[in-house]
């Protein structure tokens, strides 16, 4: 079970609309990017900058950097993150984490001693300036805790209401980069097209800046 699985705007990744039947009756899925399990579907979705990505894409964006980035920096995968297993072997990880429905944030888990310390990096503070308390609970569930440990980092905020998921993508991608994300100023009409050549070739960079932290 993934630790976000409600998909924004409750758009699919798009398989069974995006299917076709083969020679014996069995549905054929027109993949795009097949190794990352993506669909036309939501490479159309990708495309068109007026409707949310979901879970997929997002998923995707992790898997490149984990394997670029992250894996080498002793971050764990944070798709293979299973709700009520023993957690304590964490160390680092990412999670993405959706919201009343309708907001993507994403949380890195840093253990310190002796607590594990969430840090929030939410791009939309006027809209959650606390988590809600089933997220809580449900963070709690995922480390087997009682009491949930989080701050909130000062990252740049979305100017719309619809590209959290892209911004919780860029700053994943700063923090692997070894960026100093609270100074990152994106170029946020770039932002979108950056994602999706990132995804079609396979390869993830830091999204275009304003100001670039070297």
């Amino acid at each position: 079970m993934k630790i976000y699985y409600i998909t924004k705007k409750f758009l699919k990744n798009g398989i069974s609309s995006d299917s076709k039947n083969d020679s014996n009756g069995y549905d054929k899925i027109d993949y795009w990017i097949e190794d990352l399990q993506l669909t036309k579907v939501d490479e159309n979705i990708l495309l068109d900058p007026n409707i949310w990505l979901n879970d997929q894409h997002l998923e995707s964006a992790m898997q490149i950097l984990y394997v670029e980035k992250l894996q080498s920096l002793r971050y764990e995968k944070q798709t293979y993150t299973i709700i009520g297993k023993k957690c304590t072997s964490i160390k680092k990880c990412f999670q993405h984490i959706i919201i009343n429905n309708d907001h993507w944030i994403l949380i890195k888990i840093h253990m310190s001693t002796p607590n594990l310390h969430y840090i929030i990096y939410n791009s939309h503070m006027s809209m959650t300036k606390k988590l809600p308390n089933n997220t809580i609970q449900l963070l709690c569930k995922l480390i087997n805790v009682n009491n949930l440990l989080y701050t909130y980092a000062n990252v740049m905020q979305q100017i719309d209401n619809s590209s959290c998921d892209a911004f919780t993508i860029a700053y994943a991608i700063d923090i692997a980069f070894g960026f100093d994300f609270e100074k990152s100023q994106y170029v946020f009409i770039e932002m979108q097209t950056h994602l999706q050549n990132s995804i079609n070739n396979i390869y993830i960079f830091p999204f275009p800046k304003m100001t670039y932290i070297y």
